[in-house]
């Protein structure tokens, strides 16, 4: 059970580590259309990385299952508050992708 958590965990830091600028070929953020390109993609990567959370096992401890809700509910959170704040979707995968790296 272990090595399976231990898995899913690499795989969701694998998808936390690649930058969002990977996600296409677009590097101008003042053309509209690529800026509109890059957070279509940041979106779908964020959306990814929670759906992955979700699906991962919190593990057999209590103090797994407890740091595993945590970091769901910040993660959530960010997303919420970035929202709310109006901020792109890129700015959100980044504060997705510090929270996931640094549990």
């Amino acid at each position: 059970m272990r090595s399976r958590a231990m898995r899913v965990a690499a795989i969701v830091l694998a998808v936390a580590a690649v930058p969002a600028a990977a996600y296409g070929p677009c590097r101008d953020l003042a053309d509209p259309e690529c800026r509109a390109e890059r957070e279509t993609a940041c979106r779908r990567a964020s959306e990814q990385m929670l759906a992955i959370m979700k699906a991962t096992p919190p593990g057999e401890s209590e103090s797994h299952r407890r740091r595993h809700a945590e970091v769901l509910a910040a993660t959530e959170k960010a997303i919420a508050e970035g929202r709310a704040r109006g901020e792109g979707a890129c700015e959100t995968h980044a504060r997705i992708q510090r929270i996931v790296t640094y549990q």
